[in-house]
């Protein structure tokens, strides 16, 4: 059996490459959008102010601008009905640079600021602002957990299962069809390393052997030899890795003529990539937490979007972005519910929430069952959603959230800490 793994070297970098490997479709730089603002028709009555964490110019894999402009496009759909209690709901948004200090600066300025809450962000620097909302009594709601404290902190509220998750999904994936000896092909880095753990506890559902742990060498062009050691004695394969490496990876893969079953992420084996291996892409699993952007939950999505000015700049179809949307849909139903709102009733309506309904674009969220697992307390929602490629789209593999708690009960390292 080949088993290869390394230590990684930063911590910190390797929480940063999370967000490409199981957020978003898509990572990169680009401008920041338009300055935040009160979007819609004027409404009587004093603004509801958010912020979302939209970090623009930071280390590549973090930078998400266009989190920004689904923000606004949230809040000028909610004022365009009548906002919420017939106030309009104000968007703030802050660049945290993918630094501690800058993340800290936005967390004070939320608090300057008046803000209620804190929705639908991304930021890698938890343990700089949660002391700072938790101080303030500020909830930090669906932001993409992507360190240690996410997972925790009693005023953190994520409503997808980040790494861990979507991890045991994959290997729940991989083993659906039968298959038995499963290779994972990662980057070289401890976030990676550490989800190898969730990935095994999926696949020791059905007794599924990982039997290759193949690192992907950074800037290497050609991958025959990481080919090699993935394929020995494989009969699927997990790619865990941005959108470039997969590139290189199935390049060198079909060259030699691999015929394992691909199991991969959005961000990872990108519709992109995809049609540059058709075939390869056909039979591939795709682990998400959202149905596919074509279902008519997102029709308000993809309206909103469609009528925003910087709208060119916008995965449609990323995790993040569409997490970013969900986020705002569950501030704003449980802010309807409240006769007061500020900042204290949005926290207290949080932790009583027991049945956040958004019509298909989650299951049902209960915030007041914690996980029991120990460094994942914080983990509302374990469902995956399986998706496959058809006519060069994602669509659904099948119908349905799948409940990943059971596997994910079973796996035994806690969740990496970011040391960035």
């Amino acid at each position: 059996m080949l088993l290869r793994r390394s230590l990684a070297r930063r911590i910190g970098s390797a929480v940063v490459a999370l967000v490409c490997v199981v957020g978003t479709v898509a990572c990169g730089t680009s401008a920041p959008p338009a300055p935040a603002q009160v979007v819609g028709p004027p409404l009587a009555g004093e603004p509801i102010r958010v912020m979302t964490w939209a970090p623009a110019s930071g280390p590549s894999p973090i930078n998400h601008p266009d989190v920004a402009v689904v923000a606004l496009a949230y809040a000028n759909m909610v004022n365009n009905q009548g906002g919420i209690g017939g106030r309009p709901l104000e968007v703030l948004v802050c660049d945290e640079h993918g630094e501690r200090g800058a993340a800290q600066t936005c967390a004070e300025r939320t608090v300057a600021e008046g803000v209620v809450a804190v929705v639908g962000s991304v930021s890698v620097n938890a343990q700089a602002y949660l002391p700072v909302l938790d101080a303030a009594g500020i909830a930090y709601v669906g932001g993409v957990p992507l360190s240690e404290p996410d997972y925790t902190h009693p005023i953190s509220f994520p409503i997808v299962g980040g790494a861990p998750v979507a991890s045991v999904g994959a290997g729940l994936l991989a083993v659906r069809p039968g298959c038995q000896r499963a290779a994972l092909v990662r980057q070289d880095i401890a976030s990676t390393a550490r989800a190898t753990n969730y990935l095994q506890a999926g696949l020791a559902v059905e007794a599924t052997t990982l039997v290759a742990d193949v690192e992907v060498p950074a800037g290497k062009e050609d991958l025959t030899q990481t080919v090699g050691l993935a394929t020995a004695e494989s009969d699927c394969i997990v790619l865990y890795a941005p959108e470039q490496d997969v590139q290189r990876f199935l390049s060198a893969f079909q060259q030699a003529g691999g015929r394992q079953r691909i199991i991969s992420f959005p961000n990872s084996l990108t519709t992109r990539v995809a049609a540059q291996f058709p075939a390869i892409a056909r039979d591939a699993g795709i682990v998400d937490f959202f149905p596919p952007v074509g279902n008519a939950v997102w029709t308000g999505y993809r309206d909103a979007i469609a009528r925003a000015p910087d709208r060119d700049g916008v995965d449609l179809s990323g995790t993040v972005q569409r997490n970013t949307w969900a986020a705002y849909e569950v501030f704003t139903r449980l802010a309807r519910k409240q006769a007061e709102l500020g900042a204290a009733t949005i926290l207290a309506a949080l932790r009583k929430a027991s049945a956040v309904d958004t019509d298909g674009l989650l299951p049902t969220l209960n915030m007041r069952a914690p996980h029991r697992k120990p460094g994942l307390e914080r983990l509302f929602n374990r469902s995956v959603y399986y998706l496959r490629f058809a006519n060069g789209a994602l669509t659904e593999r099948q119908p349905g959230f799948i409940d990943a708690t059971p596997a994910l009960s079973k796996a035994t390292l806690p969740l990496p800490q970011n040391a960035g």
